[in-house]
């Protein structure tokens, strides 16, 4: 692939052969543990990794190479610079050098992290600020809202069936995109409470 912005093919070379580097993914060979884990990458032999955390491989046969714009390196060096996603059992995944896992046993939020909003002038019975922009409406207060408290690269607002969420914000941390999703519900009733019918309109979307 030629010009701005194109993506190198990267080919995996074995035994004299030449591979589309897509079709040379790693899995993990079929019954078997081992410590450090293994990764087969079908046409070249196993690969150890030296922390399951943070991933190093290694080759422990022999090793094919890859080679992209003219340039080979072992496949183990292309590896550990150009980190994998591998996804684990158990919900658990490596992504690059970080091991993330789902966390099941978190305590409940405690009630002094949380901040109560100001609702002055917010009818709470109008959620859409619809394109007419009701500026009494939940959605309206909440734009207002994080314009004015967050920092975003990006605040996404609508309010059309299907949407992820009412408003989006998108902020670029470094090398992370940073999601912020805020959905709006409004209440049954002029003053809110603990309705199950207002419960049921935020759960049962």
């Amino acid at each position: 692939m030629n010009g701005p912005g194109a993506v190198p093919i990267v080919v995996c070379v074995w035994d004299g052969l030449t591979y589309p580097g897509i079709d040379c993914s790693l899995r993990s060979p079929k019954f078997l543990k081992a410590v450090p884990p293994l990764w087969q990458v079908p046409l070249s032999g196993l690969f150890a990794t030296i922390e399951s955390a943070h991933p190093v491989f290694e080759a422990i046969s022999d090793e094919a190479t890859t080679s992209s714009r003219g340039h080979s390196v072992r496949l183990s060096v292309w590896l550990n610079k150009n980190k994998q996603t591998l996804f684990l059992a158990g919900d658990r995944m490596i992504d690059g050098d970080r091991y993330l896992a789902p966390q099941h046993d978190l305590p409940p939020i405690d009630p002094s992290r949380l901040t109560a909003i100001n609702w002055d002038g917010v009818n709470f019975r109008v959620e859409s600020q619809t394109s007419q922009r009701k500026p009494e409406s939940i959605q309206a207060f909440m734009s207002s809202y994080l314009r004015a408290e967050e920092q975003f690269d990006v605040l996404i607002d609508d309010d059309r069936s299907g949407e992820a969420s009412d408003l989006v914000g998108l902020q670029v941390d470094r090398s992370e995109l940073v999601v912020t999703l805020v959905h709006c519900k409004y209440s049954s009733a002029v003053i809110p409470g603990a309705r199950l019918a207002d419960l049921y309109e935020v759960c049962l979307v």
